[in-house]
């Protein structure tokens, strides 16, 4: 994209901004007020806009969220790109979306009643929804429900509302269930067995990786359905696979715990600051087993 670094428009959902900035890598950084914190190549956005056309929402759904998470952005790249807005596309039925609205609703409330005010034109992305007018049919399937209520020029959850949020959120007291979000390659097999299940199985919890079932459903549906299933997520980012971003940002999106972890020769790759986040940094099976251990029995109550 020509002279991209002197745009006044996000390259994304095309909202007027601030000034983009060109980083010392290849990466253009802004702050886009609906995608959030954005880091994107311009091969990326060639990607975007050849051969993911009218899929630009789904990539604002997935940095916005990252923001309102207080994530760090990752580098959206052109060998990242696909993998991630497929990634939303499957990840976004309905019933997600008026899930993922009511936990926006809790994040921002800071007490039962406090009105939040969702303006749609800039904040459709909370909700993966392609523009204001499908946020605007959300929130109104939600009060419908009975899960908001409108309250001055904002909206509140319900008694029905709260309710739900802790039936979304539950899991958590009652699952010893562990996802496992990694690469699956022949190379980390050994790294799953000897270091990360032994580490969950040790702490109590059982590891389940989606690649080790034997089903017949869509992988992107039982990938949803299980993670909300577990107590927390183990996500490891050795090779940088798009896959385990988003599964991490979708625990962290209903709120379930998530540890972080990547391989030593591979940290000064990953797309997050490891001095703000807490990571996993290991060197071999034994060394990921013992931190892993230690980190589960000190955060994650039983």
């Amino acid at each position: 994209m020509e002279q991209l670094g002197q745009t006044q428009n996000c390259p994304i959902c095309k909202t007027k901004i601030l000034k983009i900035n060109a980083t010392n890598r290849d990466i253009f950084s802004y702050f886009c007020p609906v995608c959030g914190n954005v880091n994107i190549t311009e091969q990326a956005l060639g990607v975007l806009a050849q051969e993911l056309k009218d899929l630009h929402y789904l990539l604002s759904g997935f940095t916005r969220e990252r923001t309102e998470l207080g994530l760090v952005p990752i580098d959206i790249r052109s060998n990242n790109i696909e993998e991630i807005v497929n990634g939303a596309k499957n990840f976004m039925p309905v019933s997600e979306k008026l899930d993922r609205i009511l936990l926006f609703f809790e994040r921002k409330s800071e007490y039962p009643g406090k009105p939040v005010v969702i303006h749609s034109p800039s904040d459709y992305p909370i909700a993966y929804a392609k523009n204001a007018s499908e946020l605007d049919y959300l929130l109104r399937q939600l009060m419908n429900l009975h899960w908001i209520q409108q309250e001055g020029t904002g909206a509140v959850l319900t008694t029905d509302g709260w309710n739900r949020v802790v039936e979304v959120t539950k899991h958590r007291q009652i699952s010893d269930q562990v996802f496992v979000a990694m690469w699956f390659d022949p190379s980390m097999e050994k790294v799953f067995k000897e270091g990360i299940a032994r580490a969950i199985r040790d702490s109590g919890f059982k590891p389940l990786r989606v690649d080790k079932l034997e089903n017949n459903n869509k992988v992107c549906d039982l990938i949803i359905a299980e993670i909300r299933r577990s107590a927390f997520l183990v996500a490891d980012f050795t090779g940088h696979r798009g896959g385990v971003y988003f599964e991490a940002g979708f625990a962290l999106g209903l709120g379930i715990p998530v540890i972080w972890l990547c391989q030593k020769d591979q940290i000064d790759q990953a797309h997050f600051d490891t001095r703000q986040y807490n990571h996993i940094v290991w060197e071999n099976e034994t060394d990921l087993y013992e931190k892993l251990l230690n980190r589960i029995n000190a955060t994650i109550i039983h």
